[in-house]
């Protein structure tokens, strides 16, 4: 399976478009985070991947608030 097909194989078994970010849980940030580091490991060039991880790694160690709305605050360029 190439690149391509990985990457719309993923889209349809984690419809980020369908999922509020507030409402993600850990099995959902865990999921996420498996398939960016498959996409990762076969385009390891790839920034935005990259991006990706670390992002599902900040929320998973933060203290959201109940009523988070998804917003992401970007601490670096």
């Amino acid at each position: 399976m190439d690149l391509d097909e990985r990457s719309l194989q993923a889209e349809k078994q984690y419809p980020w478009n369908r999922i509020k970010i507030g409402q993600l849980t850990k099995k959902h940030r865990d999921n996420a985070q498996l398939q960016f580091e498959t996409l990762l490991a076969g385009e390891p060039e790839c920034k935005l991947y990259q991006v990706y991880l670390e992002q599902i790694e900040t929320l998973r160690t933060a203290d959201l608030p109940a009523d988070w709305d998804g917003a992401y605050t970007h601490t670096s360029k």
